[in-house]
């Protein structure tokens, strides 16, 4: 009876999650936009509870009880049904509509103990998919952590359920401390949108980690724009995209 939903779960389900996470940490090149793989991954991670109802009583095994056990439930759910939807009519939605998740770059900087005024302080850009909530008392919040604490969930459920006897944990992966050395190894692919006359914007976030406090402070938005060359402009204008791998900063 539940062979089916633990094949699901190995082999859709944390393959798409996993997939994401390389993307979103640079781990591998894809002409993929992150988006896309957030989106793939919310929805399986979603709906995968519809994969668990036999045997338990649908009403005893809805949205509401699993989000009683793992409170991030409610904010996937609300992604993965405003990605298909558009917009969200639930009464107590975090979101309202798809323009609330959005793509960005994050540059997080870091400041050495061996700072000096010449070199003050080291950084590296991730791209992210963030997920902006309607109630301003609420942190925006990098989907990636969303995922992970859900996955993670899945997983703990499935043992505790003697559905499986193994558990895999995940460590997100978004915010995390670098060496220089190892943040010099990190190459940025990024997909750029381009409109037919060259021009390319992108929004990207600075945050700041703080080593006294050991956590991520954010700074704010700023707004890019270039001109693409009229040789790879002619390509964006067939492909809306192209594919760039931004400078180190």
């Amino acid at each position: 009876m539940y062979k089916d939903a633990v094949n699901h779960y190995f082999n859709e389900v944390m393959p798409a999650y996993e997939q994401y996470v390389k993307l979103a940490t640079n781990e591998i090149k894809s002409k993929l936009m992150l988006i896309s793989l957030a989106r793939q991954s919310s929805y399986l991670l979603f709906n995968f509870r519809e994969q668990l109802i036999p045997p338990y009583k649908k009403e005893e095994f809805d949205r509401n009880y699993i989000a009683s056990l793992c409170p991030d439930y409610h904010w996937i759910g609300d992604v993965a049904n405003a990605f298909k939807h558009r917009s969200i009519g639930r009464k107590d939605r975090i979101i309202d509509d798809v323009s609330q998740i959005e793509e960005t770059l994050v540059r997080t900087c870091f400041i050495p103990e061996d700072a000096t005024p010449a070199n003050p302080y080291y950084s590296i850009i991730d791209r992210r998919v963030l997920v902006v909530p309607t109630d301003i008392a609420l942190p925006i919040r990098d989907l990636l952590e969303i995922q992970t604490n859900v996955i993670n969930f899945w997983s703990d459920f499935l043992v505790s359920e003697n559905l499986t006897k193994e558990r895999f944990i995940y460590k997100y992966r978004g915010d995390r401390v670098l060496t220089s050395q190892q943040a010099d190894q990190i190459e940025l692919n990024a997909l750029i949108p381009v409109s037919p006359d060259g021009y390319a914007s992108w929004t990207e976030i600075t945050q700041f980690y703080d080593p006294v406090s050991k956590s991520f402070k954010r700074w704010g938005y700023s707004q890019y724009g270039i001109v693409i060359p009229e040789e790879i402009s002619e390509r964006a204008a067939n492909a809306k995209f192209y594919y760039r791998i931004a400078p180190k900063s």
